[in-house]
């Protein structure tokens, strides 16, 4: 799987690892997580997982998120009239991290 810089610490923090600090690359950026591996994410998109001295189960969470395919489902959100509440349901789906595509264009037959 491809990954974006901001996507994978995302994915990261949701399963509680932590990155210790961030280092800018010529093709992309590294990230030290605390345990102590090294996570070089390209601008191509590609991931490479370092640390020899790393723990080895953070390592292996790491390498399995890195590794799995898109599994996000896709959500379609019917909006409503008010606009308060469209606002709402927004914020609520971003900070759950889900992406979803949103149309006001629902007829209903009776």
């Amino acid at each position: 799987m491809l990954w974006k810089n901001e996507e994978l610490e995302n994915e990261l923090h949701r399963n509680n690892l932590e990155i210790f600090s961030r280092k800018n690359l010529s093709n992309g950026i590294q990230l030290i997580m605390r345990g102590g591996s090294l996570i070089n994410i390209y601008n191509t998109g590609t991931v490479h997982i370092q640390g020899n001295k790393a723990d080895s189960l953070e390592k292996e969470i790491i390498n399995h998120i890195c590794n799995r395919e898109n599994t996000t489902p896709k959500v379609y959100v019917f909006l409503g009239t008010e606009e308060a509440e469209n606002s709402a349901l927004h914020e609520k789906l971003t900070m759950a991290g889900i992406s979803y595509k949103a149309t006001k264009n629902l007829f209903l037959s009776q």
